[in-house]
C-alpha cells in the first residue's frame, strides 16, 4: 500500500514537472522567438514602427540574430516606385556620421563571421537618403537598439542596418 502511494506520488510529481517545462518551453517560443512567416513590412512595423514598401524585393541578407533576437542584420531591397511616404522624414544630406554608423553595423556582422561582400555595400559616393532611429536611447544621442535606412534613387534601393542587443 505504502508503495502505491510512492508511485502514485512519483508520477504526479513527474507530471507536473513536464506541465511547467512544457509551458516554459510554450513561453519561449511565443515571446522570444520571431515569427518566420512574418513579412519584412510586418517585423519592421512591430520592431519599429516604421511602414516599409509593399513593393519591396530582398536582394541580399545576411543576420547574427540569436536567442533572443540579438544580434545585427543588415538587408538590400530593390524597389519599384520611389518610397515617397517612407522618405518624408529622412535626412536628404550626405552625412559622413551615417555612413560610420553603417560601417559599424558592417564590422558587427563580421565578427559574427558574417561579412558582407563588396557588391552588395551601399555606394556612398551615390546621392541618398537616410535616417537613424532606434530603442533606448543612450547620453551621447545613439541608441542601444537601432535601425539605420538608406535610400539610393538612382539605383531605387533601400538598405536596413539593425543592431539590437
Amino acid at each position: 500500500m505504502e508503495e502505491k502511494k510512492s508511485h502514485l506520488k512519483l508520477t504526479l510529481l513527474l507530471i507536473i514537472a513536464a506541465l511547467v517545462i512544457g509551458l516554459i518551453v510554450m513561453y519561449i517560443f511565443i515571446f522570444f522567438v520571431p515569427n518566420r512567416s512574418n513579412t519584412i513590412q510586418e517585423v519592421m512595423l512591430s520592431r519599429w514602427n516604421i511602414i516599409m514598401p509593399e513593393d519591396m524585393e530582398l536582394e541580399y541578407s545576411v543576420s547574427t540574430f540569436g536567442f533572443p533576437s540579438d544580434g545585427e542584420e543588415y538587408r538590400v531591397f530593390k524597389l519599384k516606385e520611389e518610397p515617397t511616404e517612407l522618405i518624408e522624414d529622412f535626412n536628404h544630406e550626405k552625412s559622413k556620421d551615417a555612413e560610420n554608423r553603417a560601417q559599424y553595423v558592417f564590422d558587427w556582422l563580421a565578427k559574427g563571421k558574417k561579412s558582407v561582400p563588396e557588391e552588395w555595400r551601399p555606394d556612398w559616393s551615390e546621392e541618398y537618403s537616410w535616417k537613424y532611429t532606434g530603442k533606448f536611447p543612450r547620453d551621447d544621442g545613439t541608441f542601444k537598439d537601432f535601425i539605420y535606412i538608406v535610400y539610393f534613387p538612382v539605383a531605387m534601393r533601400l538598405y536596413t542596418f539593425e543592431q539590437m542587443l
